[in-house]
This record gives C-alpha cells, structure tokens and sequence, in this order.
C-alpha cells in the first residue's frame, strides 16, 4: 500500500515538474538576461543585457532592456536603457546600405561576427548619439565610422579623453546567460528533494543522478570573458 502511494505521488510530482518546464520552454519570446564580463585593454565592461527573446540576428531594436558598467581603467559610466541608446549598423541602413547581420543570439549566448561582411557595429551610448561620450562598441574590421574597427571600444567619459580598445577578430561570445539555465532543472531537483522527505531517499537520490547525467541539473552555461 505504501509503495503504491509513493508511486502515485511521484507520478504526481514528475507530471507536473515536467509539464510546467515543457510549457516554459516552449514560451515564445520570452525575455532573455544575458551577463556581460568582458575585458577591453586595461578597462571593461560588466554588467546585463535583455532582449526581447529574439534569436538569430538581431538589430537594435531586440535589446529591451541594460544596465552596463564601463571603466576605462581610471574612470567609470553606468549605461541602461533610460539614458543611452542602442546603435546598429541595421538601425541606420538608410545611411550605409543593407541591415548587418553581425549581431547574433541563441537562447544562452549574444555574439558579435567581427569579420563579419559588412562594415557592422553594435554600441551602446549615452550623451548623445555619435557624439564621442560614454558609449561601448563592438565593430567589424570593415568598420570605420561608427566606432574602431576590428574589435571592442570602451570610453566611460569621452573618446577625446580615454578609451581602451582591444581587437577580435572570429564571431565571439560577448555575454551569456548565467549558470541555472530557464529553471527547468531546479523543478526536476525540488521533485527529487521532495522524495528525500518523504522517506524514499534512494528513489530520489536516483532521480537526481538521471537527471543530473542528462544534463538538466545543474546545467546551464557561465557567462563567458573574451580572450
């Protein structure tokens, strides 16, 4: 009587663990925070991105929401969305021809293509929009204009002041989404956890080692540094 029980009630608890990750992960555009740690010569940024869920290519117009702590070393600038803007190459096709195709996404990762085909950038400003201050850029080789080509531009102040630079070339991660993946496998390890109190330890204990091996315990990916 008792194992039926605790069979029940597992049936019960895994229905609705996987139901509701199942129904998460098929959510359509949901937005996506991803962390940005990079390093530009002796300066950097840090600090969150949020899209609109987009994946693929994307323009200016996917990025919702930021928060971004520029330094150059000595001085420091806090971007986000309400006193900076984004800029693209996309954005201001009127002025240099086709959309980029430069800035990509996948649920875990933003990318930035700096051998990309075109003469693409993607910055983040306050200021005044091309207007030298407070700005973060990421610039294809091509690129001549907007921002330094070949790489990243960080210039907390002013570019006339002090800005870092540093080139990549490659289509490189420049923030990711933080370890613990969208929550499914925390569902999964609060069903196991729920066994363990209810007297079925080697059940439960079980249950998280599957899972774990299939990768939904624990998964997810570290935000990445560019090298």
């Amino acid at each position: 009587m008792r194992g039926n029980q605790a069979n029940r009630r597992l049936a019960l608890l895994l229905g609705g663990a996987i139901g509701a990750f199942v129904l998460g992960a098929g959510a359509a555009n949901a937005n996506i925070t991803y962390n940005v740690n990079q390093t530009i010569g002796a300066g950097g940024v840090t600090g969150t991105i949020t899209t609109d869920g987009a994946t693929g290519t994307l323009t200016g117009a996917d990025f919702v929401a930021w928060s971004l702590l520029l330094t150059d070393g000595v001085s420091s600038f806090t971007l986000n969305q309400g006193n900076s803007d984004v800029l693209d190459y996309a954005s201001n096709s009127s002025l240099y021809g086709a959309p980029s195709v430069d800035v990509t996404a996948t649920s875990t990762d933003l990318k930035f293509d700096f051998n990309g085909p075109d003469p693409g950038y993607l910055g983040f400003q306050a200021g005044g929009d091309y207007s030298g201050q407070h700005y973060w850029c990421l610039a294809t080789a091509s690129q001549a204009f907007a921002c330094k080509g070949g790489g990243q531009t960080v210039a907390p102040i002013s570019v006339f002041v002090s800005y870092q630079f540093q080139g990549y070339s490659g289509n490189q991660i420049f923030a990711s989404v933080a370890a613990g993946g969208d929550g499914g496998e925390d569902l999964i390890a609060g069903v196991a956890l729920e066994l363990v109190r209810d007297k079925d330890a080697d059940r439960g204990h079980r249950l998280a080692a599957a899972f774990a091996g299939e990768g939904l315990a624990g998964g997810g990916q570290a935000p990445v540094v560019l090298a």
